[in-house]
């Protein structure tokens, strides 16, 4: 017998399928079957489910970090904020402002240490450090945000900060110093805090800054921030003009008397 020809196999076959295809509604493909629906890997849908996640999911930023936001985990789109209640993103900062950055460095007696942690400033191994008494330099339009985080079995139940003029000086002048104890670096909107203590300007060129902390939630003094011991805090510093209103903002930079930079001698204290 004479062998079927591949071209004869090939049309019996694709008359069978036009058969089959006709009484039972099916289709013919060449094609290798796949899905239908967007790609897999397209960044909107890679929460994974789309009907349980909803559209929220689909564009939040803050779940960039951790690749798979969890709808019945409250805490994944906290992942990158100091706590549960403090978003950073929703504190002005002023390194957002032309007149404004952060220190890069600071003087600190002799040395220089890096400003973002209060106890390379305030050397120590925690918070609050030693109470040395040392000049503290700051260039004009900057300010420092000194990052740390309260000892859970801190000795101290409450402290602050003294300053002194630095009489005679060539390179700086005392101006006033405004501090604010806040979750946020760089926070110095004080009209927006819950707790209006925790930032002041300081009222003279001598003695006590007025932001004082106190890790007793029931202090009575007036004019104490409370900081939470095991939570995470900065000491934030610039320099403005006597009589400023801390609920300014953005606070109005000091001259520094026409030198390059304000200064103290800078002290912890109890």
């Amino acid at each position: 017998m004479k062998p079927v020809e591949p071209t004869i196999v090939s049309r019996t076959a694709l008359l069978l399928c036009i058969a089959t295809m006709v009484m039972l509604g099916w289709g013919c493909s060449s094609e290798t079957t796949g899905y239908s629906e967007p790609d897999a890997g397209d960044a909107q849908l890679d929460a994974g489910d789309g009907d349980d996640a909803g559209q929220e999911d689909a564009g939040d930023q803050q779940d960039a970090d951790t690749g798979d936001p969890d709808a019945d985990d409250p805490d994944a789109d906290d992942a990158d904020e100091p706590d549960d209640d403090v978003n950073c993103d929703d504190h002005p900062t002023l390194s957002d402002l032309e007149e404004w950055s952060p220190a890069t460095d600071v003087i600190v007696g002799s040395d220089n240490p890096d400003p973002s942690v209060y106890t390379e400033v305030f050397p120590g191994d925690e918070f609050p450090g030693t109470s040395n008494n040392f000049p503290f330099y700051l260039e004009k339009g900057r300010y420092a945000a000194m990052e740390f985080t309260v000892p859970e079995d801190l000795v101290d139940r409450s402290g602050g900060w003294r300053v002194a003029p630095m009489l005679h000086s060539t390179v700086s002048a005392a101006g006033r110093m405004f501090a604010t104890l806040t979750r946020c670096p760089g926070d110095f909107d004080v009209a927006s805090f819950d707790d209006p203590r925790c930032g002041d300007v300081a009222t003279t060129s001598e003695g006590w800054i007025r932001t004082r902390w106190t890790t007793d939630p029931d202090e009575s003094d007036d004019r104490k921030c409370y900081i939470e011991p095991g939570e995470t805090y900065y000491f934030n510093v610039l320099y403005t003009y006597p009589g400023a209103d801390p609920k300014d903002f953005p606070p109005e930079q000091s001259d520094c008397g026409d030198l390059p930079n304000c200064g103290h001698h800078l002290q912890r204290g109890l």
